[in-house]
């Protein structure tokens, strides 16, 4: 189900006030329509009537895909306080519908992931519809940054990258230095299967992750360098 309000918000530019609608959840289910929006950042944007000043609204958000099995929550705030607070939000919830429906592991199957960095809530709303593991592609990326130290002979933590979409054939990645210079890469998805293969064949976990799951790059990679 999705979850929207009105506010009333001041442009900062010329002080303009109007009603804008709001959004703490988005289920691209139940209303198709809103995935569409969310891509063209038409959800939880300020567009001014008047002057045309635009700006993103920094507030919590959670994607919801009944379809393919999955939420990822936007969070504006990371720290602990607020995380534990939405840990024991989540728990109290679940426990009791599970009770009411009488299912007692109800998101068995599901993926569900946090995080505090708009890119990466993007990103990984697009690596599982594109039907790929996000986890897997988190370490994906670590390889494909660790090689850029070979071919350019810069420090690869100067990068960021972002999974922007999947081919037959690559996987596109978006990268970013610090002066944030962009540029678009591919690599053969062979490589991403690969890296899956050698994860499974290596440790013995759950790829699907199905809790809540803080998800950058740096917690997925330090999981599995304290395996």
């Amino acid at each position: 189900m999705s979850q929207q309000f009105i506010h009333e918000i001041t442009c900062p530019q010329c002080s303009h006030k109007q009603d804008t609608i709001l959004w703490n959840s988005i289920n691209v289910t139940v209303d198709p329509i809103l995935e569409e929006k969310f891509f063209n950042q038409e959800i939880n944007y300020f567009n001014c009537e008047k002057c045309k000043y635009s700006a993103f609204i920094n507030m919590d958000l959670l994607y919801h895909n009944m379809e393919k099995s999955f939420m990822v929550q936007y969070l504006h705030d990371a720290r602990k306080e607020y995380l534990d607070q939405f840990y024991s939000i989540q728990k109290r919830a679940e426990e009791s519908f599970s009770s009411v429906i009488n299912v007692p592991n109800m998101h068995k199957g599901y993926n569900r992931r946090i995080t505090d960095d708009m890119s990466r809530f993007m990103e990984t709303i697009r690596t599982f519809n594109e039907g790929l593991n996000d986890i897997i592609m988190h370490i994906f990326k670590d390889r494909v940054k660790s090689n850029f130290l070979d071919f350019t002979g810069t420090d690869p933590n100067l990068y960021q990258l972002y999974f922007i979409e999947k081919t037959n054939e690559n996987i596109k990645i978006s990268v970013s230095d610090e002066q944030s210079k962009e540029a678009l890469y591919e690599v053969p998805i062979s490589y991403y299967i690969a890296v899956g293969d050698a994860i499974n064949n290596q440790f013995n976990v759950d790829l699907e992750f199905n809790h809540w799951f803080f998800v950058n790059d740096y917690n997925v990679v330090s999981f599995f360098n304290g395996l």
